[in-house]
């Protein structure tokens, strides 16, 4: 290695670098591609977010909150609603049983809890193309994880992998290790051209307001690098307040929405923001609105009563 205080050696060697510098006019079309790049991307389920956050192949998307906030289910319905736009999804979630994952896609494709198993039977044989489950409960080396994410990208050919949680992936106790682990990912995310989505928890709040003050990009558990790393960050914070009193019987007020959907970072688009959700009286989903409809999806009828 060359030591990069003796400025004579490295005038030399300095032609080499000057290869990789590149004329304005030579970037017209990368900035047309670029632009066209930060437009598109796999939709989120509510139409709200449509123009502003994407999850763009080729990005780590890093996504988190507190313990309890509906992480899981989050993800579970951006999987969802990818599929059924005609996308691939590999979802490993290593602290559920690959049926528990096909229920939980279920019941948020149904609108309910516990749909008929005909209609389980329908849901699977027309997501069978498109959702591949990794079937692994456990906590799992990170050589294993990388492997399991180029596998989903290269033989399963996804367009978005899920990957829940990063603390099952062997690296959260040395944060060097946990940083070449996220870079590591993010560059399989590029080369593979997949939007690579990582869960993780924030830290546990501190202070007065507990549970009630909104993580930022800054709160994830871990190293501070995970902030930079990451393409686009999502934080995911449920009003548990307003969960318990309704629970309890109490009236609310439901213009305050059940859920914030907060962007805290895109690195290739300028939205910043947050959206409120409202969760389904019928199961878990968020919707859009305060009305709290799903829209239907597009697969064959079974019959039985869908409440959506």
């Amino acid at each position: 290695m060359i030591d990069f205080k003796d400025i004579n050696i490295n005038e030399e060697l300095a032609i080499v670098e000057s290869a990789e510098m590149v004329a304005t006019t030579d970037l017209i079309t990368r900035v047309e591609e670029r632009r066209n790049f930060a437009d598109q991307g796999i939709k989120t389920p509510w139409q709200k977010l449509d123009g502003d956050f994407a999850l763009r192949k080729g990005e780590m998307v890093l996504m988190g909150g507190y313990t309890g906030h509906f992480k899981s289910t989050i993800a579970s319905q951006m999987g969802l609603s990818a599929v059924n736009q005609g996308y691939s999804v590999g979802i490993a979630s290593l602290e559920l049983l690959a049926e528990d994952v096909l229920e939980q896609y279920v019941e948020l494709a149904a609108g309910r809890e516990r749909p008929p198993l005909e209609y389980v039977g329908n849901f699977a044989k027309w997501a069978e193309p498109r959702l591949h489950i990794y079937d692994r409960v456990d906590a799992i080396a990170p050589d294993s994880a990388i492997q399991m994410v180029i596998a989903f990208a290269k033989y399963k050919k996804c367009d978005l992998i899920v990957l829940d949680a990063l603390m099952m992936m062997g690296v959260c106790d040395d944060l060097e290790r946990e940083k070449e682990f996220t870079q590591t990912l993010a560059a399989v995310a590029k080369k593979f051209k997949v939007c690579v989505l990582l869960i993780h928890h924030v830290r546990k709040p501190a202070g007065h307001d507990g549970e009630k003050h909104i993580p930022g990009k800054y709160d994830f558990i871990g190293s501070s690098h995970l902030a930079n790393i990451a393409a686009s960050i999502v934080v995911i914070w449920h009003n548990k307040e307003k969960a318990y009193k309704r629970n309890d019987g109490y009236l609310v007020d439901d213009d305050d929405p059940d859920m914030i959907f907060k962007v805290a970072k895109q690195r290739y688009h300028k939205y910043e923001g947050c959206v409120g959700l409202w969760q389904h009286g019928n199961c878990r989903a968020f919707c859009g609105t305060s009305k709290r409809i799903i829209d239907q999806l597009s697969i064959p009828s079974v019959g039985a009563h869908n409440d959506f």
